[in-house]
């Protein structure tokens, strides 16, 4: 299980940046016009569509389609312009639950649920630090 170990560690990552950002930080600008806060807003718009992805196919066994490069960009920039709505401390909130709660589920699954998980592509919806990674060394470089 040491997509559970590499979780908590980035999900532990998480939590140290959000502690240290003010508003200002959470306004940074991070070029192609991310912010820090739009960009953890985007982490946690994908835990939480992960969650409810998981929670779907455990209840009545369907998998969501993966969404194609196309797909995904419109989604991003969706996501993009309604978090820049969000201040600071209900973004950091709304982030670190989302990250706590795909983390749970992710945790709660058998060896098999994983298995089946990862033979049909899906293997992102459980190793969530695989997408904190690359967008938090992204802020944390900002922030230097």
């Amino acid at each position: 299980m040491s997509f559970a170990q590499d979780n908590k560690s980035e999900n532990d990552r998480l939590r140290a940046i959000m502690a240290r950002l003010t508003d200002h930080h959470w306004s940074l600008d991070l070029g192609g016009d991310w912010t820090v806060g739009t960009l953890l807003c985007h982490l946690a718009y994908w835990d939480r569509m992960t969650s409810v992805r998981i929670k779907k196919w455990m209840g009545d066994g369907t998998l969501t389609a993966v969404p194609d490069a196309d797909n995904i960009e419109c989604i991003n920039n969706s996501v993009r312009f309604l978090s820049r709505g969000v201040g600071r401390v209900e973004g950091i909130r709304t982030v670190q639950e989302a990250a706590d709660e795909i983390d749970s589920i992710a945790l709660s699954l058998s060896p098999d649920q994983l298995n089946f998980l990862e033979a049909n592509g899906r293997d992102r919806w459980f190793r969530r630090s695989l997408h904190r990674q690359h967008h938090l060394a992204r802020i944390e470089k900002a922030l230097l």
